[in-house]
């Protein structure tokens, strides 16, 4: 199935300033719920040259910030078996 989010390369403005929107975005997540509370989630897709991976986590994190509640990491057992 053919996607219709277009990849654009690493040092595009598009990808420049939705990365830069994200950092700024999880910075303030990481200062809520603790420099650790990102270590087993994830957010990106392996494509982090697609902009609109980026726009939505950052619209996930704004999400949980608002909420309060930081989110759930997967156990610790399970994410030392998996594979990248």
């Amino acid at each position: 199935m053919k996607s219709d989010r277009k990849e654009y390369a690493l040092d595009s403005p598009q990808v420049r300033n939705a990365k830069a929107e994200y950092d700024s975005v999880e910075k303030t997540y990481l200062e809520n719920f603790g420099a650790d509370s990102l270590d087993r989630v994830i957010l990106l897709e392996p494509l982090e040259t697609i902009p609109w991976n980026y726009k939505v986590a950052t619209r996930y994190l704004r999400y949980l910030i608002k909420r309060g509640k930081p989110a759930k990491q997967v156990p610790k057992e399970i994410w030392e078996s998996l594979v990248f």
